[in-house]
């Protein structure tokens, strides 16, 4: 089998596709699951926001947003290679590229939900809504903004956050190359329009084993991103 973090899932068909279905869902009793560890599971928490915009008594927007830094990735990838029983090279070489990218951008999946649901379409150039980010202070525009059709059962066991009404975003922001080198990153993500505004703050210590965050080309919006990113982009659908 191909274990390849993007080609998971593509190749098998009747029984095979059928096992691996079995496998991610973790159905009862065939000893096969593979439970979230409780370092990722941590992770996860520990770099997730969320925020609500309301209306009266009503949520209007939920967004849960992940900051992909690089002290996460690192734990994303262990959970991945154990998930994906990857080899040790194998895990090395998509770690590697995870940590590249962690050096020049900053890199967040967005979870939304929205009642106005036409609206929810921050990927689109007329979209609603426009999404900047603060880092220390500094406003950066979005270099990308992708929409992502991840498979139900890779979402439930690594971002176990969206539900089927759900979009799930990948949003980059490019780092200033002039950026100065600092003991700590203060980042506010925001999310506004004429409904109203959301923000999401994070606060990064680079004295952390490996600080700040990053992307890698500029995806088309909606387009299938480049393969050197396999582990944040494998199990796609349609």
């Amino acid at each position: 089998m191909n274990s390849r973090p993007f080609s998971i899932g593509k190749n098998f068909s009747g029984v095979s596709a059928l096992l691996l279905y079995l496998a991610l869902c973790g159905c009862a009793g065939l000893g096969i699951t593979h439970p979230t560890s409780s370092d990722y599971s941590d992770a996860l928490s520990s770099y997730t926001q969320e925020a609500k915009l309301y209306q009266g008594l009503e949520t209007k927007l939920d967004v849960q947003a992940v900051h992909r830094s690089a002290a996460f990735r690192r734990m994303y990838m262990e959970e991945y290679a154990r998930v994906y029983n990857l080899g040790a090279a194998e895990k090395e070489k998509y770690l590697a590229a995870e940590l590249d990218q962690a050096k020049n951008f900053e890199d967040f999946i967005l979870v939304v939900n929205s009642t106005l649901s036409e609206t929810n379409d921050l990927q689109k150039a007329d979209s609603t809504w426009r999404v900047h980010l603060f880092r220390n202070g500094v406003q950066i525009g979005a270099t990308s903004i992708q929409r992502l059709r991840w498979k139900e059962e890779f979402l439930n066991r690594f971002y176990p956050l969206a539900n089927p009404w759900s979009r799930v975003y990948l949003v980059r922001f490019t780092i200033p190359p002039a950026a100065p080198e600092v003991s700590s990153v203060s980042l506010s993500l925001s999310i506004a329009g004429p409904p109203g505004k959301v923000t999401l703050n994070w606060r990064e210590n680079s004295s952390a084993p490996d600080p700040a965050p990053a992307p890698v080309p500029t995806p088309a919006p909606d387009a299938a991103p480049a393969p050197i990113t396999a582990p944040i982009t494998n199990e796609k659908t349609g």
